[in-house]
């Protein structure tokens, strides 16, 4: 059965972990994160470490050249079996981009570089001690808002196919007109705020009721800055005249300046 926003949401709270110890451990990943990595900052210097003890790890067990798409951890190093991860997904999350699910096995992996491969040339210079697995999620992993919201649809209605990399300019044009009044939207419908041909900010709805004139009042859930991160709350919702203009009032709502639209996404 398929997830309300709300619900998705709260599963970036408790992300199960399985750890090196045997244990479980569960992990926040609730802050806003957006953008590539600093090609000089510290965050790259750690990506390209992990992705280096990736390599050197398929290497290592096979005997063979690494190879893209795939890396095994060899059985004998770790008590859990074989850790399949492809490398190329390992910069996602360094980029904010994941589902609880696909963050569970990057912590993971991580967990095991943590414990047993942060040593010598695979540990970042940057680092005076190796952290613990929810102090590297707090400095270097979040969620952002594109991602969010592309990962609900991808988790709970793959049918979409928004994904938690989805361009939401190019999915409007895939899901027909955007709504042109406040009576014709629905829950799961997403507000996508445009800045030039780009979106600048994305949430999906996951209630609406009091549409009176050209307002209602919604529950949206989003990542943003200005809410720290998760959130899910309610805002006031006006379609203006125009039929594509649409402003939000509310408390950490971050559809506060310019114009944007909502995208139906209640036919399936």
């Amino acid at each position: 059965m398929a997830e309300n926003p709300n619900g998705y949401l709260f599963r970036f709270f408790d992300i199960p972990v399985s750890t090196v110890r045997g244990d479980v451990e569960y992990i926040n990943v609730k802050r806003y994160l957006s953008g590539s990595t600093d090609r000089n900052g510290d965050k790259s210097k750690v990506f390209n470490k992990l992705q280096s003890f990736v390599r050197f790890s398929k290497s290592r067990e096979t005997g063979e050249p690494y190879q893209q798409g795939e890396w095994f951890v060899d059985p004998r190093l770790h008590p859990h079996g074989r850790i399949q991860y492809s490398w190329t997904k390992v910069l996602a999350p360094f980029n904010g981009k994941g589902t609880p699910e696909s963050y569970s096995r990057f912590l993971h992996l991580v967990d095991f570089w943590l414990a047993f491969g942060c040593k010598g040339m695979y540990r970042p210079v940057t680092w005076t001690s190796v952290p613990t697995l929810k102090k590297f999620v707090n400095d270097y992993m979040g969620v952002d808002c594109n991602s969010f919201v592309g990962g609900f649809f991808q988790v709970n209605y793959p049918a979409t196919g928004w994904h938690t990399s989805v361009d939401w300019n190019k999915a409007e044009l895939k899901r027909g007109p955007q709504r042109q009044s406040i009576d014709d939207v629905q829950p799961l419908d997403v507000l996508v705020q445009y800045k030039g041909k780009k979106e600048k900010h994305v949430a999906v709805i996951d209630d609406i009721w009091g549409k009176k004139g050209s307002k209602a009042t919604a529950v949206i859930s989003q990542s943003a800055g200005s809410a720290g991160g998760l959130w899910s709350g309610m805002c006031t919702l006006e379609i203006t005249a125009s039929g594509k203009a649409i402003t939000s009032n509310g408390y950490r709502c971050d559809f506060d300046e310019g114009a944007f639209g909502v995208i139906g996404a209640n036919s399936f």
